[in-house]
């Protein structure tokens, strides 16, 4: 049994073969159980990471004394069908190009993937494979973080995530900031969708990570939601033998 493992930039998801449960947890959570969630039964672990190198570094001194093999996950300028510039290639984080290969694999025609986490990243892929570049925004917690580091608003607990379709002039500075996230993110996306379908009428829309409920209805059928999707490249990659 192979154990996947996606370290982000504030927590860590980890499956046990391609059809168990995906589990999420703190890094302090996870690296407290280690000889409990890498258990005897486990052949290889292949890691995906883009957080703190020494969350790698601790599982992989732990994978090292019992004797378990692994495989840090690095982008690929070409694999399986998929390329993107070997410049690009130095730079990008892993966990977008496991989730491009996650979606060629299934679509092998184009596609942008977009990406809820502590940022949002968004790529697209052209009908032959071909990268043809990305973007970046923070994600909801930064946003709201950046307000409460910036200025002299007092951080506000228990904010909610509300979408409006229309103009909302919030009355308070808290239902202003429930608003925030939707109201910066969804018109990027927007905009940066309906521009590459302009030229890619064909192209077919991923959502992965954590997205609010309220904000995929406002997305629409137009964009296919699949929490894990990241788990999809990994399971491909450790059936596909990555060197």
């Amino acid at each position: 049994m192979n154990l996947l493992i996606d370290i982000g930039n504030s927590s860590i998801k980890y499956q046990k073969g391609t059809g168990d449960k995906v589990k999420s947890c703190l890094y302090k959570d996870f690296l407290n159980n280690l000889d409990q969630i890498i258990s005897r039964d486990i052949v290889c672990v292949f890691i995906c990471s883009v957080g703190p190198r020494y969350i790698q570094d601790q599982i992989i001194e732990f994978l090292s004394n019992q004797g378990i093999s692994y495989k840090i996950i690095k982008a690929q300028s070409s694999y399986l069908g998929l390329t993107i510039d070997s410049d690009y290639q130095k730079s990008i984080g892993t966990d977008r190009w496991v989730l491009m290969l996650a979606c060629w694999q299934r679509r092998k025609s184009s596609f942008i993937v977009i990406d809820f986490g502590t940022t949002i990243t968004l790529d697209f892929v052209d009908g032959d494979g071909k990268h043809a570049g990305g973007m970046i925004f923070p994600g909801e917690f930064l946003l709201r973080d950046a307000i409460f580091r910036n200025t002299q608003i007092n951080k506000i607990e228990n904010l909610e995530y509300k979408f409006y379709s229309g103009l909302n002039l919030s009355k308070s500075t808290k239902d202003a900031l429930n608003y925030l996230p939707s109201q910066m993110i969804l018109p990027s996306i927007n905009y940066a969708t309906n521009a590459i379908r302009e030229s890619h009428p064909e192209v077919e829309i991923y959502l992965s990570g954590k997205v609010d409920p309220s904000l995929l209805v406002a997305f629409g059928k137009q964009y296919n939601y699949v929490p894990n999707l990241i788990f999809d490249g990994l399971s491909l990659i450790a059936d596909s033998g990555l060197n």
